[in-house]
């Protein structure tokens, strides 16, 4: 079902959060969309609260979604018998604001802000292991980076 609602252009990205839960899923994606996000999360009833929340690495998937699909994508798998909800958008900008329930966000920074934070250790093992010139130059690129114009057939 997936994959044909990825070929029926619906579902645009995804992201599976078994590996560090929701938050980092999301802090990828907007990362590599270079986008912005607004996400609610539903609240949890387990004793965790946010942190359980954000940090569960139950299988799972984050999906982008083409906006006028939503309703069907949902339905889609309700009807397969497999839990949906929209949790956000994406859109052009530079911000994330994560929320659990109707809280104040646990999140609220600029996107570029925590990619740095995200990929300083990275850029610093790299200045150990190349031109640092070069490691200079990507890591001020990544703030101004694009995603490629595609026209595939």
């Amino acid at each position: 079902m997936t994959q044909d609602l990825i070929g029926e252009g619906k579902i645009l990205a995804g992201h599976d959060r078994s590996d560090g839960g929701l938050v980092v899923t999301l802090l990828e994606m907007a990362f590599a969309g270079n986008c912005a996000i607004d996400v609610t999360v539903p609240e949890t009833t387990d004793a965790g609260g946010d942190i359980t929340a954000l940090f569960n690495e139950e299988a799972g998937l984050v999906m982008e979604v083409d906006p006028a699909t939503v309703d069907a994508v949902i339905k889609a798998y309700t009807d397969a018998g497999v839990p949906c909800i929209e949790i956000g958008t994406a859109s052009p900008g530079d911000s994330i604001k994560i929320s659990v329930g109707n809280e104040t966000p646990c999140v609220d920074e600029k996107t570029t802000v925590l990619r740095d934070l995200w990929e300083a250790t990275s850029f610093q093992l790299e200045r150990r292991q190349r031109n640092p010139e070069c490691v200079a130059q990507e890591e001020k690129g990544l703030a101004v980076r694009k995603a490629p114009e595609w026209a595939l057939t």
